[in-house]
């Protein structure tokens, strides 16, 4: 029997100044529905670095854009 997947998690290394963990949890609640949970811990070091993030990173677009993705993937 197979289990479906219900956590994925990715440790971030990109590179000295940037890095973190992520978590998404998958769970289903009903017929063909499924409540999705992030949780992300970045960790960013440096002044540089930060105000590039604070200027450059949307979260709210890089989610949008993930869940649209995994919505294409599972359809």
């Amino acid at each position: 029997m197979k289990t479906p997947v219900s956590r994925f998690e990715i440790e971030i290394i990109d590179n000295p100044s940037f890095g973190g963990h992520w978590v998404g949890t998958f769970n289903p609640v009903g017929e063909g529905e499924t409540e999705v949970e992030f949780t992300e811990k970045v960790i960013v070091t440096g002044i540089f670095p930060k105000i590039m993030s604070h200027l450059f990173f949307d979260v709210d677009q890089s989610v949008e854009t993930y869940i649209s993705d995994l919505k294409k993937a599972t359809e």
